[in-house]
């Protein structure tokens, strides 16, 4: 009887400590998922991507006015449309907001000195990349007093589309290698709708689930982290 005895109290100790083992990692593992949604990209910290959102959407307030006023043809393009259509705001750990333009209105506002002055009399800046593969490439930004863009350059990417016999590609052909599967077929962009941006709205491609599944596969509703600009950023001291 003493044995039977002792081996139910062992085997009771030992179902204790197995339970107790078992919670004790699952609070390890709730503490290592807060963890990681504390800090949702490599380098930043909440408090610094609130700070980087806060931002890009001052710089997109500000901005689309001026699209409206000069009729430039613009949509929320890769991560910016995702965010939009699948959550209604900037991807959580996003840090820029990406905008496609038809080559044409690309062009006019790159060198139409009345769009320029539009954007300097709101405090914004458009900056224009002095590398020749960086064509197609344009970021507005807010203005500096020293014209140091250089440092806290949170920007809106402004992407040049051409048409390429049944689609529109990627201008800047560093992109169109990176992401080949970032083109628009000719009626994708010809009807936008409009999806949240945060508090504001943004105009997306009608057919947007379809154009996200291509370009992201057929998960592309599941979120997924992904590169970040934070040595272009280059945040001082936010």
């Amino acid at each position: 009887m003493k044995i039977n005895r002792t081996y139910r109290i062992i085997l009771i100790v030992l179902i204790v400590v197995s339970l107790v083992a078992l919670v004790s990692l699952a609070s390890l593992a709730s503490l290592a998922s807060l963890a990681d949604r504390d800090t949702p990209t490599e380098g930043y910290d909440s408090e610094q991507l609130t700070h980087i959102h806060t931002v890009l959407l001052r710089i997109l307030e500000r901005t689309q006015p001026i699209f409206e006023k000069h009729r430039l043809y613009y949509w929320a393009h890769a991560g910016t449309v995702l965010g939009s259509i699948r959550e209604g705001k900037i991807i959580e750990w996003d840090d820029d907001i990406d905008v496609g333009m038809k080559q044409e209105d690309y062009i006019r506002l790159l060198k139409d000195p009345r769009i320029q002055r539009d954007f300097e009399a709101v405090g914004l800046h458009i900056l224009e990349s002095d590398r020749p593969d960086d064509y197609g490439l344009l970021k507005i930004v807010l203005k500096r007093s020293d014209n140091d863009y250089t440092k806290d350059k949170i920007f809106i990417d402004i992407m040049c589309y051409h048409r390429e016999k049944d689609r529109y590609i990627l201008s800047c052909e560093q992109e169109r290698r990176w992401w080949p599967a970032e083109f628009f077929k000719l009626n994708e962009v010809d009807t936008l709708t409009e999806h949240p941006l945060n508090h504001l709205r943004i105009k997306t491609p009608s057919n947007s689930a379809e154009i996200m599944r291509r370009f992201y596969g057929d998960d592309w509703e599941t979120p997924k982290r992904d590169h970040d600009h934070k040595d272009e950023v280059n945040l001082q001291n936010s």
